[in-house]
Order: structure tokens, then sequence, then C-alpha cells
């Protein structure tokens, strides 16, 4: 339950930082300001991530702690620390994939716009490859869901 409030938070995170982004694009702010932003931004949401799997770890160890013997201690803390490097592996997957896709979309977009304003019938074709390269994010995202579904 608590690894479910986590990737919210992520996700929300996440996704204020891209719509600020887009909003100051648009607004005709400096793109280099706006990509050191982002990157910015994915550092803080990587040190939120971090932070929260010791947290995570911390509690799962704490609460069992007066309850077990020393063998099963050991075995548990083990568990805890895993589950700890599963959320970080599922941050991980999900702000790669939406780092690696964000730098994607934006060359090829920018391409795309440029070419079908010569030629409108190549919107179609660049279409896809916009698509194709927002598909790596879904595919982050399911990844994530499978970390989770393995460590609960």
């Amino acid at each position: 339950m608590i690894g479910l409030i986590f990737v919210s938070i992520f996700m929300i995170l996440m996704g204020g930082s891209i719509f600020l982004t887009c909003r100051f694009f648009k607004k005709g702010k400096n793109v280099k300001k706006l990509i050191l932003g982002q990157i910015a931004s994915f550092f803080f949401i990587l040190a939120f991530c971090s932070l929260s799997t010791v947290y995570v770890s911390a509690q799962g160890a704490e609460s069992n702690n007066a309850k077990v013997t020393t063998e099963q201690q050991t075995v548990q803390t083990q568990d805890t620390s895993s589950k700890g490097w599963g959320y970080l592996a599922m941050g991980l997957a999900i702000g790669l994939t939406c780092l690696g896709t964000g730098l994607a979309v934006s060359s090829a977009a920018s391409a795309a716009i440029g070419a079908t304003s010569e030629d409108p019938k190549l919107f179609s074709k660049y279409l896809i490859i916009v698509a194709l390269a927002e598909g790596v994010s879904v595919f982050g995202f399911l990844v994530s869901i499978f970390i989770y579904g393995a460590i609960s």
C-alpha cells in the first residue's frame, strides 16, 4: 500500500515538472534553462525515491524487530532491504524512461513540424514516429508495475 502511495507521488511530481516546462516553453523562456530545470527535477525526484526506499526499509525492519529472533531478524532485514531496492528500481524505471521519452519527443516532434510545414502529406508518418517515442514511457510504467507485483 505504501509503495503505491510513493509511486503516485512520483507520478504527480514528474507530471507537474513536465507541465511547468511546457507552460514556460510556450511563454518563450530560454530552452537551455528549461532543460536544466528538467534535469534538476529528475535528480530531485530520484532523491525522493531514494529517501522513500530508506524510509520503507526502516519501517519494515522497525516494526518487526521486537518480535523475531536473531535468525529471523536477519532474514526480515534482508527482505525489507530488497523491497527498498525494488522501490528504487520502480522509480528509476519510470524516471529514466520519461527522461528518454522527453528527449526523443522533443527532437522528433520538432523535425515532424518542420517536415509537415513543407509537405502536409507526411504528417501521419511523423505522427507515428512521435507516438513510438512516447510509447517508451508506457513500457517503463509497465516495468514498474511488474516490479511492484514482484515485491508485494
